[in-house]
């Protein structure tokens, strides 16, 4: 009780790495401690006073497969976070310019 919580980094797993990839909050590809960092410094923007708050939430969206790892425009379009995510916007525009056909075989 005697640390702020801004004084707090999100804790980093492989859910809220992906996560944060997609959302544009981090653009580094390895999951470390400058990582974790620059993920936090992205939460303040948002709640200066706790960022952290906000771990959960990203973890569950990829532990829950709303955020896939491989991103599909089926999980894209439902995704409620999809209007501020870059990553899921790239794939939706890429299925509307070549949509998947069934195969008359």
């Amino acid at each position: 009780k005697s640390v702020s919580p801004a004084n707090l980094v999100v804790p980093l797993d492989a859910h809220v790495a992906r996560v944060a990839g997609a959302l544009a909050l981090t653009s580094r590809k390895s999951r470390d401690w400058r990582t974790a960092v620059e993920i936090t410094q992205a939460l303040q923007i948002l709640d200066p006073d706790d960022p952290v708050r906000y771990d959960f939430a990203l973890c569950h969206h990829g532990m829950s497969g709303a955020c896939p790892a491989q991103p599909s425009a089926a999980a894209c379009s439902a995704c409620s976070l999809r209007g501020a995510c870059p990553h899921g916007q790239k794939v939706l525009a890429a299925n509307r310019r070549f949509p998947r056909t069934k195969s008359p075989l």
